[in-house]
């Protein structure tokens, strides 16, 4: 039996190709919420925009040379994602700091907001778990 008759040749391609995309755009999303975050929306759609533009670029590119695929649409992914990471993180680097909280001050600021997303999102997911089909 031949080499290449083992394995997926579907899913394991695909798969690979997964952890660039979502690798880029994590961090692009990361640098996009802290925009939005601090009030500075103009920055973070123009991020935005700029991810989209590439990805679809690459789309209709790799399209028109009849390359498209899932695999080549997660590369496309990862490609718009990490070119707008870099202004992305040119954008956020006034809020880069060495200066790191107390884990307590954290906890106690995240559990003061999160209190009141767990007290709405428990009874709804409680609820929706024991319903019948």
């Amino acid at each position: 039996m031949a080499a290449d008759h083992y394995g997926n040749d579907t899913a394991g391609p695909a798969v690979f190709a997964l952890w660039f995309a979502v690798l880029g755009w994590q961090l692009q999303e990361f640098c996009r919420r802290a925009l939005y975050s601090r009030g500075r929306v103009f920055n973070a759609l123009a991020n935005s925009i700029l991810a989209n533009t590439v990805r679809l670029g690459l789309m209709v590119l790799w399209g028109a040379q009849d390359r498209l695929s899932g695999v080549t649409a997660l590369t496309a992914i990862g490609w718009g994602s990490f070119a707008a990471l870099v202004p992305g993180l040119w954008s956020t680097r006034d809020y880069w700091t060495r200066d790191l909280l107390s884990l307590g001050y954290t906890l106690k600021n995240n559990w003061a907001f999160g209190r009141w997303i767990l007290a709405v999102r428990w009874p709804t997911g409680y609820r929706l778990s024991f319903t019948p089909c």
